[in-house]
Parts: C-alpha cells; sequence; structure tokens
C-alpha cells in the first residue's frame, strides 16, 4: 500500500491489486482443467477536481478499461456505494468501458454547512464469480476559491500598472 499526498486534509492510499489464476494446468498436461479467467480493470484508480462554486467547471467523465486476464469471455458488471460516483453502462459480456462521472447532487455540497475538502469512494468491478473483484479507489478534490483566470501580460481593472 502506498499513501500518496493530496490537498489539504485529504490522504490518498492507492493499493495495487494483482489477479492470479485459480487454478492452472497441471503437471500431466490435462487438457480438459482450464485457468480460471480474471478481471483486470485499467487505469488502477479515478481522481477529480472541481471547484464548488463553478460546476460549469467541472471536469469530464473518465474511463475505465475492463478486460480478462487468462482467456475466455466473461460476464461483469460495477457498482459503487457513494452516492456521489456516476456509472454510466455499468456491465457487459467480455472487454468493455465503464464511464465514471461526478454526481454533484449526491455530494451535498454546502448543505448544513458541509464543506468537505475532499471525498474518497470506490468502485467494485466483479464478474460472475470467476475470479476476484476488483476494487478502484475514487477521489475528488474540492476547491472552495473561484478559479482564477489570468492573462499574460495584462494588468487586470485597477492595476494600474502592467504586470510582467
Amino acid at each position: 500500500m502506498r499513501t500518496l499526498p493530496g490537498a489539504a486534509g485529504l490522504i490518498v492510499a492507492a493499493l495495487c491489486l494483482t489477479a492470479c489464476e485459480a487454478n492452472a494446468p497441471n503437471d500431466d498436461g490435462d487438457p480438459d482443467l482450464k485457468a480460471t479467467p480474471a478481471i483486470a480493470v485499467a487505469p488502477a484508480r479515478v481522481t477529480f477536481q472541481i471547484y464548488a462554486f463553478a460546476p460549469q467547471r467541472d471536469p469530464p467523465l473518465q474511463t475505465l478499461t475492463v478486460t480478462s486476464v487468462g482467456g475466455g469471455t466473461m460476464a461483469w458488471n460495477a457498482h459503487t456505494t457513494a452516492s456521489w460516483i456516476a456509472l454510466g453502462h455499468a456491465g457487459g459480456l467480455g472487454p468493455g468501458q465503464l464511464q465514471v462521472e461526478l454526481n454533484r447532487a449526491g455530494m451535498n455540497l454546502g448543505i448544513n454547512g458541509n464543506r468537505p475538502q475532499g471525498l474518497t469512494g470506490t468502485i467494485t468491478v466483479s464478474a460472475g464469480g470467476t475470479s476476484t473483484p476488483v476494487q478502484i479507489p475514487v477521489s475528488v478534490t474540492i476547491s472552495y476559491l473561484p478559479p482564477i483566470k489570468v492573462i499574460p501580460g495584462g494588468g487586470g481593472p485597477g492595476c494600474g500598472k502592467k504586470c510582467n
């Protein structure tokens, strides 16, 4: 496990999971004994940054790629218990893509003084009993400052001087 520094008060821990085959062919080369496919998801984590009072500047959705390691076709599905994570097309048969985006309504920003600096959640991707589920950490850093627009070489209104 590796701990990564984040914004003030937010620490994101990343855990790298490696899927191994549950069954391997036996030493006598029995062709009827096949490896159980494992599920793989990339990237291993998803991060977002938002401005609390500028929803028009929300980041675009991100895409996870789901594949089978060890051969074979498998049905997979994804879910999360975090109300602020929205999943698009949360399942499929064989390789596929999972779209991840933010649901501001689930964040409750500013309601009853709620002003978190960040949120963390998990997406779990499973494949019908053929392998161990893969958990993808999701984090969002929340800024309560307005985004700043910088104009190179120009002074702002009332600046009184040209900035270099």
